[in-house]
């Protein structure tokens, strides 16, 4: 199941904005079942007992490179849509600035 997962992950070529959401949709539920399939198995005394000290000086290390570089990425990701977010805010108040000053100089003959 796993060796079919990576095929399919390694195959996938997005061809436009639709195709790289389902894709990466996929990825992350990929993520998500392993992450909490790890979660409940280190979790579980039984199986607390199948990994030595050494496999875990060998797994700890790598997870954190991947936590690490995943987190960089969600950063990176969040900084950059929360400026754009802001400069369009921005932009949108001083147009509505400007309609605002257009308005009040308005004059009426009642």
């Amino acid at each position: 199941m796993m060796r079919n997962t990576i095929k399919k992950i390694a195959n996938a070529k997005p061809k436009d904005r639709l195709d790289y959401v389902v894709a990466t949709t996929y990825l992350l539920e990929v993520l998500k079942g392993s992450i909490s399939g790890w979660a409940l198995w280190v979790k579980s005394i039984e199986n607390i007992e199948s990994l030595n000290l050494n496999d875990w000086k060998e797994i700890h290390p790598e997870m954190v490179k991947l936590v690490n570089e995943w987190l960089k990425l969600d950063i990176s990701v969040t900084v950059k849509k929360i400026g754009e977010a802001t400069a369009k805010y921005k932009a949108n108040k001083k147009k509505q600035k400007k309609h605002k000053l257009k308005k009040e100089k308005t004059t009426y003959v009642a």
